[in-house]
């Protein structure tokens, strides 16, 4: 990761344009597609991205429920990071533009918490920050 950047793994269901607001702003971007193959199991990719204390930006709303703020269970993941993507395809790269300097402040917020991970869902017409 590079110093004062977040280290982003992007979710094959995600577009590549939105990695690109990413890396356009200096953030490391790592594609899912060109770690595990297509169609990897949701598990295995938490797992890499708790590995990596990676930011796992996402469509799929069964990955953000895998690694909750407060887990009903023993936490299995305490790295990983997750943005969840709320809003139609199309608006996924304007909407994450749109909310980069947000991002940015929560993400680096979150750095001097005891959880450091950035919990965040972005819609359409709105923005959730887990803290």
């Amino acid at each position: 990761m590079l110093i004062g950047g977040i280290l982003i793994h992007l979710d094959e269901c995600v577009p590549e344009s939105v990695g690109d607001v990413f890396r356009g702003r200096g953030h490391t971007v790592e594609p899912v597609r060109l770690i595990v193959p297509k169609g990897t199991a949701d598990s295995i990719i938490a797992a890499i991205g708790e590995q990596d204390a990676a930011v796992l930006v996402t469509v799929d709303k069964d990955l953000r429920a895998l690694a909750p703020r407060i887990p009903k269970e023993r936490r299995l993941y305490r790295r990983l990071g997750i943005i969840s993507l709320r809003c139609p395809e199309p608006q996924a790269e304007h909407r994450v533009r749109q909310n980069m300097d947000l991002i940015e402040f929560e993400y680096h917020r979150s750095q001097s918490l005891r959880d450091r991970r950035l919990m965040m869902s972005i819609g359409s017409n709105f923005v959730w920050i887990e803290r």
